[in-house]
């Protein structure tokens, strides 16, 4: 059974204006990515992974080129569609983690289902916590390391 396409970047450049100069970050990329596959993004520091990132997931717009998530076109979508596309199906893992110390592992999963209003928000965070291999850690709070580390 073929496995549909869940995110597809076509053409995808993105610059920045530096003083007088034009930086280009990211030109002509271009793949798809297939339900239930892995991924990962590969590069020096620098690269543009960072930018490629935030732009399939809906924070920057690219210069040219098209973001299709779901079958949504990303590079059109209006700030709150993009809000509410993010957060329904798109989750980021910070290299710094950006969890609220004051608040479990289970409570800090629990936060966008509670925005978007969900009865269940609970229990989908932990069978979310449960499907990553984390169940033992669900009431763990995030330890605040020195210097700000997570």
């Amino acid at each position: 059974m073929a496995r549909s396409i869940i995110l597809s970047v076509e053409h995808l450049s993105k610059t920045f204006k530096s003083g007088d100069q034009t930086l280009t970050v990211l030109k002509d990329v271009s793949f798809a990515i297939e339900e239930g596959s892995a991924c990962a993004i590969v590069g020096p520091s620098g690269s543009g992974k960072t930018t490629l990132i935030g732009i399939c997931a809906g924070l920057e717009r690219p210069t040219d080129g098209a973001v299709i998530f779901n079958g949504i076109p990303m590079h059109l979508a209006s700030e709150e569609e993009l809000g509410r596309i993010r957060n329904q199906f798109i989750g980021f893992v910070f290299q710094t983690f950006q969890l609220l110390p004051s608040l479990s592992a289970l409570e800090n999963v629990m936060i966008p289902a509670e925005i978007r209003g969900e009865n269940h928000a609970r229990s989908h965070a932990s069978e979310l916590l449960k499907r990553v291999g984390l169940e033992e850690r669900l009431h763990h709070y995030p330890v605040q390391l020195s210097g700000g580390e997570q």
